[in-house]
């Protein structure tokens, strides 16, 4: 059955060059100056951050709603060395791409592990490096392949594969995206998946995080992509969604993580809005910078992931 049948369209250069000029855009558009900070009841200038509720040790909450973590707890550490009495109020983001849009406004301060690009450097400050991330396929359990081992191991998949459009993985990778005909039409993004048949009317697929990890989960277990490029948190995410769904598929009608050893590991960073004042994003950066070399990094780092080691590419910084 062809791609078409399927209902999704096969990326071509023109679209993801498409895709590259959107980013600019959005790029372009960016303003600088200072953000707006809510004042919370006490008077303290309170900063505003995407946090994941069920993503821990990275983030998370506790039986009373307060934000626990690693990214809560450096988040206030950075705060407390660089604004004395400030505070931040974490709100669940519903996707990456609206995150985006409210750093760009301003009216959102924080993202936590945020992959670095330059073209996202007019949107926000990257204020230190906070670990690194592997890429991984997440496809059905009966795709007969254990890696992705070189950018063209892509092209013999029996089907498309989604690139999520806002993601920044390598930069050989992307390259092809926009220079190679062939290798582009091995792959599809969010807006070229149609809608399923149960929600009329509908052009795209549902915008919130959850929404959309099901509607992922679906397309795989459907056949209608081979598999999605995610992080490792993210790919968890999916397949448990996939575990969620009470339908059979076929006979194998569960997910799996396949390393993309293609890709190099990326950085991924504490970014905040440029819309924040600049002398404030200087004292954050500074306050990062004394963490590291006072061990107040390290021994969060320590806290929340006790038997997993500082990447040493993250130690080197």
């Amino acid at each position: 059955m062809t791609s078409h049948q399927w209902g999704v369209r096969i990326v071509g250069v023109s679209s993801v060059v498409g895709l590259f000029e959107r980013r600019q855009f959005l790029v372009s558009c960016a303003a600088y100056g200072l953000g707006s900070l809510a004042a919370s009841g006490n008077g303290r200038q309170t900063f505003k951050a995407c946090l994941r509720p069920e993503t821990l040790p990275l983030s998370g909450q506790d039986s009373s709603g307060t934000w626990i973590g690693f990214g809560p707890d450096l988040l206030r550490d950075l705060l407390r060395r660089a604004m004395p009495g400030a505070e931040f109020e974490g709100c669940e983001c519903l996707s990456w791409s609206r995150a985006l849009r409210s750093v760009q406004t301003g009216t959102l301060h924080f993202l936590l592990e945020v992959n670095y690009h330059p073209q996202r450097e007019h949107l926000m400050d990257f204020i230190g490096c906070t670990d690194t991330e592997r890429a991984y396929l997440v496809a059905r359990e009966d795709l007969p392949v254990q890696r992705i081992g070189t950018l063209d191991d892509f092209t013999r998949l029996p089907g498309n594969v989604m690139v999520i459009a806002s993601s920044v993985w390598d930069a050989e990778f992307e390259h092809r995206l926009v220079t190679d005909p062939e290798f582009g039409r091995s792959f599809v993004t969010e807006s070229n998946l149609k809608a399923p048949a149960h929600r009329p009317g509908s052009q795209h697929i549902q915008t919130s995080d959850a929404g959309f990890d099901v509607e992922m989960a679906r397309a795989i277990l459907r056949k209608k992509i081979t598999g999605i490029i995610v992080g490792a948190a993210h790919a968890a995410r999916i397949i448990r969604a996939a575990n969620l769904q009470t339908t059979p598929y076929g006979p194998a009608d569960r997910l799996k993580a396949i390393d993309i050893d293609a890709f190099a590991p990326t950085f991924t960073y504490l970014v905040v809005s440029k819309q924040v004042a600049a002398k404030t994003r200087i004292r954050l950066r500074k306050a990062y910078e004394a963490a590291r070399q006072d061990g107040g990094f390290e021994t969060l780092w320590s806290r929340w992931y006790p038997e997993r080691a500082l990447p040493s590419d993250v130690s080197r910084l």
